[in-house]
């Protein structure tokens, strides 16, 4: 998977989150479901994974990839998230964790993973 969408900033503040879990108590996406799998925490692990996956020594030497399963994790919690930021208020590092999970997901749009219902909304209002 392609993260050419995230900046320098954001690749750092990636590696830089410390999976505190502060942000649990204010995400409503997690509140709303108890789904650790669609936590800010857990999606940070995930991307900190393909970041190290993408831009890592070690995977270009051996020509690691991303499994289909990682990405269609990473998918699933991209877009259970409700971009409302909330997550950014106790960040005690203040990532931009929005603007993160907005570049993860033009990413995954690259690659062809989005909810279908985005491309039945796209056909019904004729953008195709």
């Amino acid at each position: 998977m392609k993260l050419d969408k995230l900046t320098v900033k954001q690749i750092a503040e990636i590696d830089a989150c410390t999976r505190c879990g502060n942000c649990l108590d204010l995400c409503s996406a997690y509140l709303g479901s108890s789904d650790v799998k669609i936590s800010p925490k857990k999606k940070m692990e995930k991307l900190k994974k393909a970041v190290n996956i993408e831009y890592g020594f070690l995977s270009k030497l051996f020509n690691k990839k991303l499994s289909k399963e990682d990405i269609e994790a990473l998918s699933k919690s991209a877009y259970s998230c409700t971009m409302c930021s909330r997550c950014e208020v106790d960040c005690h590092i203040n990532i931009k964790l929005q603007d993160i999970w907005l570049k993860l997901r033009e990413a995954l749009v690259d690659e062809g993973q989005y909810p279908e219902i985005l491309d039945m909304m796209r056909k019904r209002l004729n953008l195709a």
